[in-house]
């Protein structure tokens, strides 16, 4: 999106009644949510061995910092 486009959205905005600005941010939060590229992110909870990994590592790094 360029400013000139992000500039127009707002004026259009502000010409709008409170309860019609509510309903444009509605139907934006949709689109985002049906058609934004946060929508093709994949997120997991798993653990990957790389993740165990530098977990591994940090830890012995603390307990040596521990140590001292």
């Amino acid at each position: 999106m360029t400013d000139p486009q992000i500039l127009e959205i707002l004026e259009v905005l502000k010409s709008l009644p409170p309860e019609k600005v509510a309903d444009v941010k509605t139907f934006a939060c949709m689109l985002r949510d049906r058609y934004g590229r946060s929508a093709a992110r994949e997120e997991s909870d798993a653990w990957t061995a790389e993740d165990l990994g530098e977990v591994v590592v940090a830890s012995m790094n603390y307990l040596e910092e521990m140590s001292i």
